[in-house]
């Protein structure tokens, strides 16, 4: 086993991470500073006191365009200097090692009756195949769903926390930290580095698993008590950072036990000033519960193996474009964005018709369609209809628009077309007066693919997020 220092092994994670996610705008960030500095200088930036840190580099914080999985609702995610976010897993780190002690190699939150998935795994091993395997969330999330695959057939009681993250005080998280290591350091330095950005409450950076680590030793307390109510009952919990399933052994579950523990639940994460999300905690038959099985967008990998190593994505894929569906889907979205709109449900619905396996997967598949390639299968004749006609783009920004300039530059590159259809695009969003975060996701996903500026759409952006033009200019 090879071990590292907390600095070494936040910058191999950190690079190991954002290596491979290549569309996404701090990753770009953290590749730059790669690029600029060579592994010492950023060892001895990590290595500095925080106080010096802080004062030789600003945090230069923006909040993020990203959606929520509906597609509609704003997710409080933050971009970040990626000095600040590698120093700020480092100190993380550091408390992370003082937790598992000398005799542990890794960070695990599991109990007798709770399994814990979180993004990533922190290990003290640094060697190369431990890092592959545990800086990347997306391998965690995988390991959380084939936990949950073995109760196939049971009742299952969902738990959603309501705001997270948001919800999540750092006093309370400092106090909590404190109790278990006493006097520290390093908690000191998280207050600090948290404090000069201005963070009341846990951060969300992309891909974090820093952020999401810190949520987990947060929810100890809550742990150990729903622990002893789940042993006495017979009960286990599966959980990924905050999304509980909570399995019942017995094929009939009764009304008044569900409402007890609930309450218990609720009142558990009350003491931690937390909220149950009603909207989303729910009883689920065993039908209900395989067909809730569905890999989220934003833990997947956009590596190629990722889906081609999946026999049900794969069919799915090759099916959607050899019989042609693909381009009906696309067709009908865009007859429902001129007849209705940004209609989401039409959009969910659809997408369900058209591209759902068996356990759901549906942006599975898409990312499936984009980055396997597989789209090249289709006639020039399909690709120019969905290069001609673009309004499908706003229904899922961040993938479609991704679909649409690699189509355009592949039938570019074939004289099929001479880069009218993007003209089109761009002329949309330089002239759209009511310049929405959708557009602005769109603008910024071609931004991101075309790897230069277009001080048009900078402008655009700059007037409803001056920060992210800064931050995308300065670091991107």
């Amino acid at each position: 086993m090879m071990n590292s220092n907390t600095a070494e092994l936040s910058y191999l994670y950190i690079k190991r991470m954002s290596l491979s996610k290549k569309h996404n705008p701090q990753s770009l960030a953290n590749n730059k500073i790669f690029e600029e500095k060579s592994k010492k200088e950023i060892l001895d930036i990590l290595d500095l006191d925080v106080n010096e840190f802080c004062d030789l580099y600003q945090p230069t914080k923006c909040r993020d365009f990203i959606y929520k999985n509906d597609y509609l609702t704003p997710r409080n995610m933050y971009l970040i200097n990626p000095l600040y976010y590698m120093k700020y897993t480092k100190i993380v780190f550091d408390i992370a090692k003082q937790y598992i002690g000398m005799h542990e190699n890794e960070l695990n939150f599991s109990k007798s009756k709770i399994s814990v998935f979180y993004s990533g795994l922190f290990s003290i091993n640094s060697s190369k195949e431990s890092i592959d395997n545990n800086a990347m969330f997306n391998k965690s999330y995988s390991k959380f769903q084939l936990e949950r695959k073995k109760y196939f057939g049971k009742h299952v009681l969902k738990i959603d926390i309501q705001n997270f993250f948001d919800s999540i005080k750092n006093d309370i998280l400092f106090e909590k930290l404190g109790r278990v290591l006493g006097s520290n350091s390093s908690i000191d330095e998280l207050k600090y580095i948290l404090n000069s950005c201005g963070f009341v409450t846990l951060p969300q950076f992309h891909y974090s698993i820093a952020s999401s680590l810190l949520s987990q030793l947060f929810l100890q307390d809550f742990d150990c008590k729903i622990n002893q109510i789940l042993e006495s009952q017979n009960l286990q919990l599966i959980r990924f950072v905050d999304d509980m399933y909570i399995v019942y052994p017995s094929d009939s579950v009764e009304k008044k036990s569900i409402n007890e523990l609930m309450n218990n639940i609720s009142f558990f994460l009350w003491e931690d000033e937390l909220c149950l999300n009603n909207l989303k905690t729910e009883i689920l038959s065993p039908e209900e519960y395989r067909a809730n099985f569905d890999v989220e967008e934003e833990y997947l990998d956009y590596e190629k193996s990722t889906y081609l190593a999946e026999k049900a994505i794969e069919e799915k894929t090759i099916e959607v474009i050899c019989t042609g569906k693909i381009s009906l889907y696309f067709e009908k979205l865009c007859h429902i964005k001129k007849e209705n709109g940004i209609d989401l449900k039409k959009y969910h619905e659809l997408s369900n018709e058209y591209l759902a396996t068996e356990n759901g997967d549906v942006s599975k598949v898409i990312n499936a369609i984009i980055f396997s390639g597989r789209w090249k299968a289709l006639s020039d004749n399909d690709l120019l209809k969905l290069v001609n006609d673009w309004n499908y783009i706003f229904f899922n920004p961040s993938q479609f628009t991704i679909l649409f300039i690699m189509v355009c530059r592949h039938l570019e590159f074939k004289k099929v077309i001479s880069g009218t259809q993007i003209k089109s695009l761009l002329s949309y969003l330089f002239t759209n007066k009511s310049f929405t975060f959708r557009d602005a996701l769109v603008s910024i996903t071609y931004l991101i693919q075309n790897k230069k500026k277009n001080k048009t759409i900078l402008n655009q952006l700059d007037g409803i997020n001056p920060q992210y033009v800064h931050y995308i200019t300065t670091y991107i």
